[in-house]
């Protein structure tokens, strides 16, 4: 073999070793999400001239589809999307209060811890959540949250959250789905087990609809409301 084919052969051969041994980038996994650990609520706040009278609450959303994908290890490219019926949303559970109040309370969500509530109380407020001047929930049968994308921040931020990561976020509520950028959030991996928390902070007429009002404004929910992710998952192998 002449010498220029033997250098030129050498040169393809060592070309093809780098190929074969460089790593591809990782494969996006899907995620099979912990319901037992995981949170998808909503906080409403008093206020009104008599708030002093009336209850901050708690609307607990149970998933009946959830897809998560992510790469393992990394904040870039995580993604959920969470459904769930109106109708099976649950209002002020005394369980679910007195297990989320606490970390609601250390994010700012809430002042203080919510009031007890009687049983006949509770149904008549989630009769007037699902009537039609609210989430019109037999026009209107599902609400959705879809984390789109995620990317990390330069640092994580100095409050309860640390975030650590932005988040594109699709929120539907009464058929009205509003896109909500930049969003805060902190996504750590553990292995293969990803926990994700995020806290918006939307107003009832980016859904088209008002705050719930009674005895001419003196008694009402504020204009703004919360909605609080906290989702555990393990990438499936």
């Amino acid at each position: 073999m002449k010498k220029g084919r033997f250098v030129t052969f050498i040169g393809v051969a060592i070309g093809l070793v780098s190929i074969q041994g460089r790593a591809g980038p990782p494969p996006s996994r899907n995620i099979t999400v912990d319901a037992g650990r995981s949170s998808f609520v909503v906080v409403t706040r008093r206020a009104g001239i008599a708030k002093s009278v009336a209850h901050d609450h708690l609307i607990e959303a149970k998933p009946t589809r959830i897809i998560a994908r992510g790469v393992v290890g990394r904040i870039e490219g995580v993604e959920f999307q969470i459904r769930s019926e109106s109708m099976k949303l649950t209002v002020d559970d005394p369980t679910s209060k007195s297990r989320l109040q606490g970390r609601l309370k250390e994010l700012k969500i809430l002042d203080e811890d919510f009031t007890d509530l009687a049983d006949d109380d509770r149904a008549e407020i989630r009769k007037n959540m699902l009537s039609e001047d609210q989430l019109y929930a037999r026009r209107y049968p599902y609400i959705e949250a879809r984390i789109l994308s995620s990317k990390s921040r330069d640092k994580p931020s100095h409050d309860a959250l640390a975030a650590n990561a932005y988040l594109t976020l699709d929120v539907t509520i009464r058929g009205r789905t509003r896109r909500y950028n930049d969003v805060p959030a902190r996504i750590v991996w553990k292995g293969d087990v990803v926990h994700a928390e995020t806290v918006l902070n939307p107003r009832f007429e980016d859904f088209g609809f008002e705050a719930y009002s009674a005895m001419l404004g003196a008694v009402r929910n504020r204009d703004d409301f919360y909605v609080y992710v906290n989702l555990v998952g393990k990438a499936k192998t």
